[in-house]
């Protein structure tokens, strides 16, 4: 009964261990997301100071020349490609926020079976220790008896154990 026991506790260890590495990957894993969120923002931040500087540029040069149709096409286009390289870094931005808040969901239910494991693992321990103490008072008791026993000790006389009440001691 004992290897039994002393089996499941080893189990109780094993899975609040377990347990403890997942939360520590998930913690990491939410660092991770957020420095690839906060690298996102910090290129779209970037690109959202760049970009205006750039169609001042672009517009600089098609302003103080001639126009054909096809420069004011091409200018529009450039242009779109700028908002569309910024609307990509902005969907970069919400991804990793989402992926954030997703890691932070698992990292608080890595934690929340941190916690359970563990305290499956010291309730188990407790009782353990109670079990323990209980089969160390129960030797204790038995080893007693046994001296008693050995010994020929009987139980001292009280006046129950004399019907007479005299005590000739």
């Amino acid at each position: 009964m004992t290897a039994l026991l002393a089996e499941l506790y080893r189990i109780k260890q094993l899975r609040e261990h377990n347990a403890l590495i997942e939360a520590r990957k998930r913690r990491y894993q939410v660092e991770d997301r957020a420095r690839a969120r906060d690298q996102k923002t910090g290129e779209l931040s970037h690109y959202q100071n760049w970009r205006p500087t750039r169609e001042d540029e672009l517009f600089a040069e098609i302003h103080h020349q001639p126009i054909i149709l096809k420069d004011v096409d091409d200018y529009k286009a450039a242009l779109g490609l700028l908002r569309e390289r910024e609307n990509g870094l902005i969907d970069q931005v919400n991804q990793a926020e989402q992926a954030l808040a997703t890691a932070k969901e698992e990292l608080a239910a890595a934690e929340a079976r941190h916690a359970a494991a563990l305290k499956a693992k010291t309730k188990f321990a407790e009782f353990l220790d109670i079990q323990r103490r209980e089969t160390q008072r129960l030797k204790d008791y038995r080893e007693e008896m046994e001296l008693e026993e050995f010994s020929g000790k009987s139980t001292p006389p009280t006046q129950e154990n004399h019907p007479d009440g005299d005590d000739d001691r």
